[in-house]
């Protein structure tokens, strides 16, 4: 969330969706517990949370601890889990 989601976005489709490789990167709780509190400081929208999470939701060029796995799941589906509104403080106290 440092740069511009459309950005990530054009970096991201450089990589093969069916990643053959060991994950590039790692996303820790940490990181998800920067960006929701980023998001309840107002300093980013739900919309773009929720782009955030569908960027790296099911990737496996990216591993994902377990932690930050169900919120990244939970922020990309508010229709199955309710809005960033409503899930962000449960999710920050559980990472």
């Amino acid at each position: 969330m440092d740069q511009p989601l459309v950005a990530v976005s054009t970096a991201l489709r450089r990589f093969d969706w069916d990643w053959q490789a060991a994950p590039i990167v790692r996303l820790t709780g940490h990181d998800v517990s920067s960006v929701l509190r980023r998001y309840l400081a107002l300093k980013v929208t739900a919309s773009d949370l929720e782009e955030w999470a569908n960027l790296l939701e099911c990737r496996d060029d990216i591993e994902i601890d377990s932690n930050a796995a169900e919120a990244i799941f939970i922020l990309a589906n508010p229709v199955l889990h309710g809005s960033a509104a409503a899930v962000a403080p449960t999710l920050l106290a559980r990472l």
